[in-house]
């Protein structure tokens, strides 16, 4: 780490900083890295000291080693008003042990079993398209995202997932406006129509899943996650309470669909902009699978599809930052890092580093075939995160990216309705900034023998 020194950036300081961020949050961090470099620092607008880390081996550090040294930043919990003290918004010794109570149930042997539910679902997706039918596709995605965690989760797809759907839409975009905008200026009480309309949207969101939690512990246990978590004990043999069940199952819809949708979304946009890579991703798959379903067992043999899903996690990572606040006193690449420091994390930055990434704002998936990203530093690609805060639910993640963009892709070829590039309206996750809108039409199977 040679040479790499903390500078200052009075682009981010003060409330201009934050009116900055706020309305280009992805374009201030790239002009952070252009002008100051990889470890950036700035005095936000309520006076606390902000690290911005951009250098893969300070990122490593400080989400390996240090890691008992940091909590999730403000930003992050900030949706305990929503999430409670689930898996992602929890620290400390509360967050380990429920780490361990939910860690068998994201393991790769139980995962693998949801794999004939993601293709079920979205085939039964599918079913409702019109042909030659313009979708949005954000809409799509994130409707069948929440419809595969909500069959996994609770074993059914018995839960109103529209109207769930619906809440989730309002909670996120409000969150925005209150930790984005010059709204974040104002003391927490201060009754902000968002404020309100976040706090409202949860309480019916609560009630409609803990509906199902109740009604689940009336009945025989089954193989879904819910009977899992039911069924879970500490070292102490002691269950999750029933607030602990509700809050790590509205954990698990909403960081369980949203990253994945937008995934899916951005993948099936930028296979509308190569069609000859989304062709090449479809004789693949025919080759794999003919015309029968994608299997669990057929992920291995489809490494296009998975580097297509790597690409995509790459380029438009929907985790774009992460906020860690320091816990006590420690050093990061030599610089004292003293307690109550803010340190942001930029996978956004990261991942469009040309020094890590021939051709770095190009989408190409074969940098995840040919070598190119083999021996990568370790704290430059972060898709998931790093250190014990490693997202648990990474396999299923991925195994569901891949298995749904198969069967999308299998069935249907995708074309873009417009040149525009892409806009942006991070919050938690990176959501488009406009819809995002594709034209379908059945895929026609090529005839045997027919020129590739």
């Amino acid at each position: 780490m040679s040479g790499v020194v903390l500078t200052r950036s009075p682009e981010l300081e003060g409330i201009g900083g934050l009116l900055r961020v706020g309305k280009d949050a992805l374009g201030t961090f790239e002009e952070a890295r252009r002008l100051h470099g990889t470890f950036v620092t700035y005095r936000r607008f309520d006076n606390e000291t902000v690290h911005l880390l951009m250098e893969p081996a300070l990122v490593d550090e400080l989400l390996v080693r240090h890691a008992d040294h940091l909590r999730k930043d403000d930003y992050i919990r900030a949706l305990q008003p929503i999430l409670g003290k689930g898996l992602l918004t929890n620290d400390g010794a509360p967050w380990k042990e429920q780490r361990k109570l939910l860690a068998p149930s994201f393991q790769p042997k139980h995962i693998g079993k949801y794999a004939d539910v993601m293709v079920q679902a979205t085939e039964e997706l599918i079913a409702t398209f019109s042909s030659a039918d313009v979708r949005n596709v954000h809409t799509d995605m994130m409707a069948l995202a929440l419809d595969i965690v909500v069959r996994t989760l609770f074993g059914s797809n018995t839960v109103r997932t529209s109207e769930v759907g619906k809440l989730l839409d309002v909670i996120m975009d409000d969150f925005r406006r209150l930790g984005l905008s010059f709204r974040a200026l104002f003391p927490e009480w201060f009754p902000w129509l968002s404020r309100i309309r976040f706090l409202r949207m949860r309480g019916k969101l609560a009630r409609i899943v803990d509906e199902v939690i109740q009604a689940r512990k009336q009945a025989p246990l089954t193989d879904d996650m819910l009977s899992r978590l039911l069924e879970a004990k500490d070292d102490a043999g002691r269950g999750m309470s029933d607030g602990q069940l509700l809050d790590e199952c509205l954990t698990v819809m909403l960081a369980g669909h949203e990253t994945t949708a937008l995934t899916l979304m951005f993948a099936l946009d930028q296979l509308t902009r190569q069609p000859e890579l989304q062709e090449r991703l479809a004789r693949e798959i025919e080759g794999a699978l003919g015309e029968r379903s994608a299997t669990l067992g057929d992920v291995q043999h489809l490494p296009l599809a998975k580097a297509v899903v790597k690409e995509t996690l790459r380029l438009f990572p929907p985790a774009w930052a992460a906020g860690r606040v320091a816990l006590e006193d420690f050093t990061l690449g030599g610089e004292p890092i003293r307690a109550g420091t803010q340190l942001i994390v930029a996978p956004w930055v990261l991942h469009r580093e040309e020094r890590y990434f021939k051709d770095a704002l190009s989408f190409r998936p074969e940098r995840f075939l040919n070598g190119e990203t083999d021996n990568l530093p370790k704290g430059v690609y972060l898709p998931f995160g790093a250190g014990p805060r490693y997202c648990i639910g990474s396999h299923f993640a991925e195994l569901e990216a891949v298995l749904v963009l198969v069967t999308l892709v299998q069935r249907l070829e995708w074309q873009a309705t417009s040149p525009a590039p892409l806009t942006f309206a991070p919050s938690v996750t990176l959501r488009p900034g406009a819809p995002v809108r594709l034209r379908i039409r059945p895929r026609v199977r090529k005839a045997a023998g027919a020129a590739a």
